[in-house]
């Protein structure tokens, strides 16, 4: 079997992306404790360095104009992952 690498993305990369990254960590034998820690390195990356220009890009994309109502609290809350353990 030939192995290849594979990328997917999404704008933000924390819902739909993240719970599909865990399911395949999982399903590729990744020990959930190191899955969960995974996901939650959102919080270090996103919400710890937050970058206006993504936030700005997220509130411009359709279905998103939400978002450019919010504070940055709020955005924050919003966006964070919370792993349930």
């Amino acid at each position: 079997m030939r192995a290849f690498p594979l990328l997917y993305h999404c704008s933000a990369g924390k819902d739909r992306t993240g719970v599909f990254s865990a399911l395949l960590l999982l399903t590729l034998g990744v020990p959930e404790k190191t899955v969960l820690e995974d996901y939650a390195l959102t919080n270090k990356y996103l919400l710890e360095n937050p970058n206006d220009q993504t936030m700005q890009k997220l509130s411009n994309t359709p279905g998103n104009s939400q978002l450019a109502h919010l504070t940055k609290e709020q955005r924050a809350i919003l966006m964070a992952a919370d792993p349930v353990q």
